[in-house]
């Protein structure tokens, strides 16, 4: 949660957001040992970024182990980046089921991958409701290739003025 974690794991995402990623490095380190679960899956998904993947992995996996919901997601994304398609869903899965809007959107992704499409829409359909933006364009993309072009074009739109709406308030 925004507003409860350490003062050096909110700089360190701010710091790895603007691309100073030693010092933003060194900040999410200080936030662990503080046990900042939310430290870990930052510094888990720096290493990602990073390819090194092994270490990403043990980091996620602490930020699960600590709690941070948004830590299964990224697992699951490394996992699907890897190739490791049972295991990314079993962790996009649990992602859902701890309340990560955008572990909807990743399995929907997953699914698509594997061309269960079926699956895919509805578990997209479900990250499009929890609000999740990307779950727009993949829904969109989903629909583009099953030739129901109309429908596409419709969340394809919706996705586009969700992010307008964004842009303009920030």
């Amino acid at each position: 949660q925004l507003g409860d974690r350490p003062a050096s794991t909110a700089l360190g995402d701010l710091l790895m957001i603007s691309g100073r990623h030693g010092e933003a490095a060194e900040l999410l380190k200080e936030g662990r040992r503080l046990g900042d679960p939310s430290a870990s899956t930052l510094l888990g998904m720096h290493c990602m970024h990073q390819g090194r993947h092994a270490e990403a992995e043990e980091l996620l996996k602490e930020g699960c182990r600590l709690g941070d919901r948004s830590a299964s997601t990224q697992l699951g994304m490394l996992y699907m980046q890897q190739g490791r398609h049972a295991e990314a869903e079993e962790v996009l899965k649990e992602g859902r089921r701890l309340g990560d809007r955008s572990a909807s959107t990743q399995l929907g992704v997953l699914f698509m991958k594997q061309f269960r499409h079926a699956e895919a829409e509805k578990v997209l359909k479900e990250g499009r409701r929890l609000g999740d933006r990307p779950a727009f364009t993949a829904l969109g993309d989903l629909l583009m290739i099953s030739g129901r072009h109309a429908e596409a074009e419709d969340f394809f739109t919706e996705g586009r003025r969700l992010a307008d709406q964004q842009t303009s308030t920030q």
